[in-house]
């Protein structure tokens, strides 16, 4: 609770929770997680990446998809989609669903992403991967609107302020610009 700093409630999840995102609603709440790292002790490994609950109680939501073995980043849009890369232990993908969690569109996801942003008007997603690229796909079908490699433009001295790998990517208020 803000304006306390009471703490309401604890998430019960697996692994290392790396982002949280609310639905448009505020109804439901997704954890992305990643997988605790590797131990020599007896513990019960993650064996998803995303985790929805119900607020306000935070009951986890068991349609939800979420039975990715490796990283996953999400987000939903206004009109209630859900869009998430993941990967089911091979190569990445692109998938959207609909509020009752139903796949509507999945495509293939070049790189390893490390998050993802939606447009204010929900048209365009923005993902950036490890490795400093960042991609722009319409929201709708998952297309590839626009894909850039910074960390090749850094090396080649084209963009010296790119150093690194960059995980985070966001868009501006009024969506005509996005901030990496």
């Amino acid at each position: 609770q803000l304006s306390s700093g009471k703490r309401l409630h604890t998430l019960d999840v697996p692994g290392v929770i790396d982002g949280l995102t609310w639905s448009a609603t505020g109804e439901l709440l997704l954890a992305a997680t990643s997988d605790w790292p590797r131990m020599t002790l007896d513990v019960e490994v993650p064996t998803a990446a995303m985790h929805v609950f119900r607020a306000p109680k935070y009951t986890p939501v068991p349609d939800a998809p979420g039975a990715f073995s490796r990283a996953a980043v999400a987000g939903y849009a206004r009109d209630g989609r859900l869009i998430a890369i993941h990967s089911l232990g091979g190569s990445f993908s692109a998938e959207t669903f609909d509020a009752d969690f139903s796949r509507i569109e999945i495509r293939q996801f070049s790189g390893t992403p490390a998050a993802l942003s939606i447009s204010p008007d929900g048209s365009m997603v923005a993902v950036t991967t490890l490795f400093s690229e960042l991609a722009v796909h319409g929201a709708k079908v998952l297309s590839v609107l626009h894909q850039q490699d910074f960390r090749s433009q850094a090396a080649a001295g084209r963009n010296p302020g790119v150093r690194g790998e960059q995980s985070t990517v966001d868009w501006s208020a009024h969506g005509q610009s996005l901030n990496f």
